[in-house]
């Protein structure tokens, strides 16, 4: 099933709109679910982010949305521009020197925001307030976002769902987006055998998988200017940049396809 709630349906008041969780007034800016997915944002009072209160939204999140799904997302902020920078770029001009303008403009995240990332039954917790960064697990035994394969070293450290708005409710036609750390050096081989796992995992009719050893996807709508949930909140100069090995495979009926650049076999 999936389903999409704006905040444009809700009242804007505080009136909470998390039914699992009703004493902690929330509003729903948008959940996304699919077979195997959900992806969910919601804003609470500035008051009401603590630790405490963003461990008990999660945990709620994890054993409710989460429950028969293998990959999880759930975004909260205070605010509707802290909500939106953590999770997509916000201007339409995606090129290196546009996005870094944009970045020296708005400046490194500050949040407060927080990101639950549950893979399976495992579930990390983020949560940024200002320089402050600290993570958790808050389910499961170790962090789920890590993974090795084929030697290699990766991180999830995002994912966006899009939705075929012509196909049938039934018809499990979501499209998947995933952004991933590969450790140096980046092997072709390894992100294929990852692309491969994941869509075993989620089970998407579309799946792209972008890699680089960094955490500066700057090219991508789906991808925030500044990942907020990393120390280095300073992108690298333009040389570097341009030339850190870089993969993307998209999986879907017809098969897999990969390119990229200045990787390894």
């Amino acid at each position: 099933m999936f389903r999409v709630h704006t905040i444009s349906r809700l009242l804007l008041a505080w009136s909470g709109t998390l039914l699992a969780c009703p004493a902690i007034a929330q509003i729903v800016v948008f959940e996304l679910s699919t077979t195997k997915v959900v992806d969910k944002a919601v804003l609470v009072r500035p008051d009401q982010f603590s630790r405490s209160t963003i461990e008990t939204i999660g945990r709620h999140f994890i054993h409710g949305e989460c429950a028969g799904r293998t990959l999880g997302k759930l975004t909260i902020a205070v605010d509707r521009m802290q909500l939106d920078r953590s999770l997509r770029h916000l201007g339409t001009d995606l090129t290196y020197e546009k996005v870094t303008a944009d970045i020296r403009r708005a400046g490194p995240p500050s949040g407060p925001v927080a990101r639950v990332l549950a893979v399976g039954r495992s579930a990390l917790l983020s949560i940024r307030d200002g320089t402050s960064l600290v993570e958790y697990v808050i389910s499961g035994k170790r962090d789920p976002t890590r993974t090795r394969l084929e030697g290699s070293d990766f991180r999830i450290l995002h994912f966006a769902v899009a939705r075929n708005r012509t196909a049938a409710k039934s018809d499990n036609s979501d499209a998947v987006t995933v952004f991933l750390y590969a450790a140096p050096p980046v092997s072709i081989k390894s992100c294929i055998e990852m692309t491969r796992r994941i869509r075993l995992l989620i089970e998407a009719a579309s799946l792209t998988i972008h890699f680089r050893p960094d955490t500066w996807f700057l090219e991508y709508e789906q991808y925030p200017d500044v990942f907020p949930f990393e120390k280095q909140t300073r992108p690298p100069n333009p040389a570097v940049y341009r030339l850190s090995p870089q993969v993307s495979c998209t999986v879907n009926k017809d098969g897999m396809r990969c390119n990229g650049q200045n990787f390894v076999p």
